[in-house]
């Protein structure tokens, strides 16, 4: 068990970051709060099921794909989502 969620950790910070998305923008497209995506890479706590797979959507990955293999992702593609850190503070 704690392969996958060291695998979890490790996969949720390597897309993200090859995705070029802070913590912030993540929580707020999962609708959740910047510290428990902090949470979730840190191993402090581990997704829900939804959650698990608003990411596996979010990334075009499988569940299975982010819990039971290491995923090979190029780091950092930087991207503009077009959103700012202002305007995701404002939404909470």
């Amino acid at each position: 068990m704690d392969d996958v969620l060291l695998l979890l950790r490790k996969n949720l910070r390597a897309l993200r970051l090859a995705a070029g998305e802070t913590q912030a923008l993540l929580a707020w497209i999962l609708h959740v709060d910047r510290k428990t995506i902090s949470s979730y890479e840190n191993g402090r706590t581990t997704p829900d099921l939804v959650t698990l797979i608003r990411i596996a959507d979010h990334y075009h990955v499988t569940v299975d794909d982010l819990l039971r293999r290491e995923l090979e992702v190029k780091q950092p593609e930087v991207r503009e989502s077009g959103i700012k850190e202002s305007e995701i503070e404002e939404t909470k």
